[in-house]
């Protein structure tokens, strides 16, 4: 029975270390309820929640003394103008974001650091 356990540990771990695309994201439950949080009481189109749109697996950057997943996504056709740029902290479930969905809004109050980075990850002037 503990052996079980430790796996499930282990296997949890090891999702996170490997790249991922950001809807497989959304298939971690920590990421899933911190990015529930973050959206709680705004509205965005569709694509938002799902971040089923064009995108490539996340990387790594460290910001702040900590290690930031920076996860990104487009609304298919539009990536220029409807984009979301993520970061998000395995360890804390620390989760930051910029949504390009007609207005540029920072979501989770970023510092101005954050907001700076997030703003680089996307190329948004």
């Amino acid at each position: 029975m503990k052996y079980i356990s430790i796996g499930a540990i282990f296997f949890a771990s090891f999702s996170w270390a490997k790249p991922l695309y950001p809807w497989e994201w959304l298939e971690q439950d920590a990421f899933y309820h911190s990015y529930q949080l973050l959206l709680k009481g705004h509205r965005y189109s569709d694509w938002v929640y799902s971040l089923s749109g064009p995108a490539s697996k996340n990387r790594v950057i460290s910001i702040e003394n900590k290690e930031w997943q920076v996860i990104l996504s487009c609304k298919p056709h539009d990536c220029k103008n409807k984009n979301v740029s993520i970061f998000y902290n395995t360890k804390t479930n620390e989760m930051y974001a910029l949504i390009c969905d007609g207005d540029k809004t920072f979501v989770g109050h970023p510092s101005e650091l954050i907001q700076e980075e997030l703003f680089v990850m996307r190329g948004n002037k």
